[in-house]
């Protein structure tokens, strides 16, 4: 499987689902040799396994593929819900791919899939379009190269066209968190729906929202821009550059706060805060609580600075570390979306960003009232 990159990363369930996925997408094929076949069928290759004859309905099936498209996040052109592999016989009907890539050719048109995408869910339901599986592989790549992002912003149409995509924060700083309209697009604008995707914990159905779907061909060069897929090592690197001292970062501090343990513990910390009913982003209230709570000065001090990288990156306790946002499991759409993650996540950062306003008038921007399809 010369497409597939980092295979030896992958863990046996991540491995399992990437053949699943070639399965299914017609780019590995298997003839069962029985009913009088003793030697596979004439048109093999030989190395590199089994190839369909040419004209047959298989081959026909094989050679359709979606238009090209400037959106790449993985290697495989396409990629698809989890299914069991086929075996075909001689006779078999043609293996047809269930999921393709979602790869709109403008703005207009992605407004459009998600029109389409609000009707089947009220009428057939939500279906979860990646598994945890294919999320990982997408993961690996560590880079976002698709063409059109979506986020969900707090605030209505209107106000959310006066600010900008992230937060400005008094540091001038203005991240943001989205993901790639592929990967989200199933979800269409339901705002509970995409909160439970994005591992946004504090939904509230009185909250306006508003989707921003960008086109990043359009962004201005104007501002200083990054984006990456934020996995543990990507956060350390790019926090040990914008991140200061005066702020209480050191590569050190960066490098205990940015794992697997730490971020367990400091979610149990945030949820006890949270207990308190006090503000989660008042950064002295949060301390002044690690000094009652925390008996370890060390800990304590790591503490204070991962709630501060939460307050100027947005990475909360959900923040997980691998590329992909975990699904806030209090939300009513969880075991509709039945799995541990929702989105490969994309970290945006910006300073001095033009507003929405602006970027709308570019063309690089459109705005969807999100409205909710549960009462």
């Amino acid at each position: 499987m010369p497409w597939c990159q980092k295979l030896s990363s992958l863990n046996t369930q991540q491995v399992v689902q990437a053949v699943i996925d070639f399965f299914i997408s017609g780019k590995l094929l298997v003839w069962q040799l029985t009913d009088g076949w003793s030697k596979p069928p004439a048109g093999s290759p030989g190395i590199g396994g089994l190839a369909p004859l040419a004209g047959s309905g298989v081959a026909k099936a094989t050679n359709t593929s979606s238009s090209a498209s400037a959106i790449k996040l993985s290697n495989p052109e396409s990629s698809s819900t989890a299914l069991e592999p086929k075996t075909l016989s001689h006779d078999s009907a043609p293996v047809t791919q269930i999921t393709q890539k979602t790869e709109p050719a403008s703005l207009e048109e992605a407004v459009s899939i998600l029109a389409a995408r609000r009707q089947q869910i009220a009428t057939q339901g939500y279906q979860q379009k990646y598994t945890d599986a294919n999320l990982a592989v997408k993961a690996q790549q560590e880079e976002v190269n698709d063409r059109f992002l979506l986020r969900l912003i707090f605030g209505d149409a209107t106000k959310a066209a006066s600010g900008t995509l992230g937060f400005k924060r008094p540091s001038g700083r203005a991240p943001y968190w989205s993901t790639t309209f592929d990967i989200a697009e199933a979800a269409d604008t339901d705002p509970e729906l995409l909160a439970a995707l994005f591992g946004i914990d504090n939904y509230d159905p009185s909250q306006p929202f508003t989707l921003a779907v960008i086109d990043m061909h359009k962004m201005p060069p104007k501002a200083e821009r990054s984006s990456f897929i934020p996995t543990y090592d990507n956060m350390r690197r790019f926090a040990e550059q914008e991140l200061t001292e005066k702020e209480g970062f050191t590569k050190p501090c960066l490098a205990a706060i940015l794992t697997p343990d730490f971020s367990e513990g400091y979610a149990g910390f945030m949820a006890s805060y949270a207990g308190t009913g006090e503000d989660v982003h008042d950064r002295d209230a949060v301390g002044q609580y690690a000094s009652k709570t925390i008996q370890d000065p060390e800990l304590r001090t790591l503490s204070r600075a991962r709630h501060v990288m939460q307050e100027e990156f947005g990475a909360n306790p959900l923040f997980a570390g691998n590329g992909l946002t975990k699904v806030d499991q209090n939300n009513r759409y969880a075991k509709d979306i039945d799995q541990d993650f929702g989105v490969v996540e994309t970290f945006t950062f910006e300073r001095d960003p033009l507003t929405i306003d602006e970027l709308q008038t570019l063309g690089a921007v459109t705005l969807i009232p999100a409205i909710p399809l549960k009462a």
